[in-house]
């Protein structure tokens, strides 16, 4: 009887000793995908940053180049426009002179016009006001 009671000592602790490990090993198998799913999002998270980094470092180098290359431009563009404004200097001046006189003459004859035009129209105004007022 003694071996009887030994040997089933042994399988109950045998049992739960083996539904302890299971146990043991569900909650090992629950934590690695927890912390499976921790490293997938972590990477995921990690390559999403790089990549919008990437892009950021891309776009300040492209606006960087082109800032260079339109400062390189107007180095290169300033004497052309400086000798283009110089050299046109003449031609303004020339065209102003020839000009000038036009325009007076054509003022002169102008200004007469508008002035008789804006009397012309007074006189009308003032007669359709007169005709508008009752006579006292």
């Amino acid at each position: 009887m003694m071996k009887f009671s030994i040997t089933a000592v042994v399988v109950l602790a045998l049992i739960h000793g083996s539904g302890s490990f299971t146990v043991a090993k569900r909650d090992v198998s629950t934590e690695v995908d927890k912390l499976t799913k921790y490293v997938q999002d972590l990477s995921t998270v990690v390559t999403r940053v790089t990549h919008e980094l990437v892009e950021k470092v891309k776009n300040h180098e492209l606006t960087g180049k082109a800032q260079t290359y339109l400062e390189q431009g107007k180095v290169h563009l300033q004497p052309l426009a400086d000798k283009l404004q110089e050299n046109l200097k003449p031609l303004t001046s020339s065209i102003e002179k020839t000009l000038k006189p036009l325009t007076d003459s054509v003022q002169a004859h102008v200004e007469p016009l508008i002035e008789s035009v804006m009397e012309e129209m007074w006189k009308k105004a003032m007669s359709r006001v007169k005709a508008l007022v009752p006579a006292q």
